[in-house]
């Protein structure tokens, strides 16, 4: 199979309000690691990584457009840090003030990352697995309301995966699949949180590309945990946490090596969510004014058993659970707010409603989606 990969430093250069936390005000250019986006080339399906909070609609669908006309499917996905420039231009600035100057830096950069792309091939891909305990389910049930806080009676998926694609015995690029939330620490500084710290890391060791793809972890934080509540830990929680992955990663053990397709297997839908009405106000923003939102959702199969299911969302991490051995990786394509599990809309919480209010939606999603997009990817895994 053929592949290329090219990557652009996109660290704003000058002072940017960070987006993720409504409590952390002013404007910065202390960094603490540098951002990245990076393009690697699968056969035409051009994937898009970026140490992004999420990627901008319009943006995306833009560049998605442009790119199919050269019969290439372009998928644009972010590592959700909450150390990065806000950069979706739909929701309420609660999450952080757009700076246009920085959206249109980053169109340049994927046009230069299209320009810049070295290729080679690859014929067989190494599936490894290791469990690493840096993750904690954060919904607990407090009296009637589902509280932001840890719930370390539910279990998680705890599972790093990674998957080196490689020709004869030459390992040419690694992706790493884990879910947890990039909030290990709320400091006003740039960075690519601990996701950076763990590429940067195995790119020493292993001396090839890394790619890192955030899974399903809506309702997964950092467990930095004090007196059963959550803490915001410093940056050297980040490069711990970020160390931790890295040993999983290197002590991880071989599941499986086959070959991999000549041509990869791409297939994408769309399901227009109707928005219901709820008791949480929201800030009024352009997003406000929708009475529905499109989940996109895209397959990628690169051998008979290494595929990823992509959402343009916060996904609940029992989402995975429909996919089996299929990699869920959400914050792709855009972002439409959380997708709870029809258990999770009715208890309520920040996941199942509060979140409208940062996010600018109008309503709720009706808990009937979780039905809806099982069926989806039933129909792919046939």
């Amino acid at each position: 199979m053929h592949f290329a990969y090219s990557e652009v430093e996109i660290t704003p250069s000058k002072p940017v309000q960070l987006g993720g936390f409504a409590h952390r005000i002013g404007y910065v250019n202390e960094v603490h690691q540098p951002l990245y986006l990076r393009l690697i080339a699968v056969g035409n399906v051009w994937l898009f990584t970026a140490d992004l909070l999420w990627w901008d609609d319009q943006l995306i669908l833009k560049w998605k457009d442009k790119l199919a006309l050269k019969g290439v499917t372009a998928l644009f996905h972010a590592s959700h840090s909450h150390c990065t420039p806000n950069t979706h231009t739909e929701l309420s600035n609660i999450l952080g003030e757009i700076d246009l100057d920085y959206i249109n830096f980053l169109e340049a950069c994927i046009l230069e990352c299209t320009q810049t792309l070295n290729n080679f091939t690859c014929n067989n891909v190494q599936i490894s697995d290791n469990i690493v305990d840096v993750g904690s389910y954060r919904r607990r049930k407090v009296g009637n309301i589902i509280k932001m806080a840890p719930n370390e009676e539910q279990k998680i998926n705890k599972k790093v995966t990674s998957i080196i694609l490689s020709e004869g015995d030459e390992a040419k690029i690694l992706f790493v699949h884990f879910a947890c939330h990039p909030t290990v620490s709320d400091m006003n500084k740039i960075s690519s949180e601990y996701c950076g710290t763990v590429i940067s890391e195995l790119k020493k060791t292993y001396q090839i590309p890394i790619i890192f793809l955030q899974g399903f972890c809506g309702d997964i934080r950092p467990n930095l945990i004090t007196q059963g509540e959550y803490y915001r830990g410093s940056k050297d929680d980040i490069e711990r946490i970020g160390y931790q992955i890295v040993q999983a990663v290197k002590e991880s053990k071989k599941v499986l090596s086959e070959r991999l397709y000549l041509k990869p297997l791409v297939k994408t839908d769309e399901i227009n969510f109707e928005l219901f009405e709820t008791q949480v106000a929201p800030i009024s923003c352009s997003r406000f004014e929708k009475s529905e939102l499109p989940f996109r959702s895209s397959l990628l199969s690169i051998s008979p058993q290494c595929s990823f299911i992509f959402a343009n969302a916060e996904m609940s991490n029992f989402y995975q659970d429909h996919l089996n051995k299929v990699y869920g990786v959400g914050y792709t394509d855009g972002m439409i707010g959380y997708v709870a599990t029809q258990k999770q809309i009715k208890n309520g919480g920040y996941e199942g409603k509060e979140f409208i209010k940062a996010f600018g939606n109008r309503g709720t999603f009706d808990p009937s989606i979780e039905m809806k997009i099982h069926q989806m990817w039933k129909g792919w895994l046939k």
